[in-house]
């Protein structure tokens, strides 16, 4: 009965991923920390606005366990709880298959400020050449 489980969840997660995809009209990235670099794992992504945004999307790289298809994380301004939310795995490596992007689309503005996205596992990417912050894209538009 696991295998058929294990291929459930995976159908499962890999539909969600499409239909999150294509619901989500994508704005265009406003931040983007991410780099070739190796890399060590952190629950936390950061990254700071300088303008306020109407953001439609985070997505973090994230080292996924096999079959593992999402995963809970928090989403915070200035130490002020803002959401909760799934991050839904998306797009991998190639030749690393268990790194890929774990996304999450919405529709609601950003402040300037700091923002810190939380994972309940630490296997967010990161490293000096991302400021020791997890690898974190925003996209949206700029009002």
């Amino acid at each position: 009965m696991k295998p058929i489980n294990s291929f459930l969840t995976i159908l499962i997660c890999s539909l969600a991923s499409t239909v999150l995809t294509a619901q989500i009209a994508l704005g265009r990235m406003v931040f983007d920390n991410w780099n070739t670099d190796a890399c060590d794992m952190t629950d936390t992504a950061v990254f700071t606005l300088e303008r306020p945004i109407r953001a439609d999307r985070i997505e973090v790289w994230y080292r996924w366990h096999t079959h593992e298809g999402s995963i809970r994380y928090s989403l915070s301004m200035n130490g002020q709880p803002l959401r909760n939310g799934i991050l839904i795995r998306s797009s991998c490596d190639p030749y690393q298959e268990k790194w890929c992007g774990a996304v999450d689309g919405f529709d609601f503005m950003l402040y300037p400020g700091t923002y810190t996205i939380r994972t309940e596992r630490p296997r967010i990417c990161q490293n000096l050449g991302s400021g020791g912050n997890g690898f974190v894209k925003v996209y949206g538009s700029r009002r």
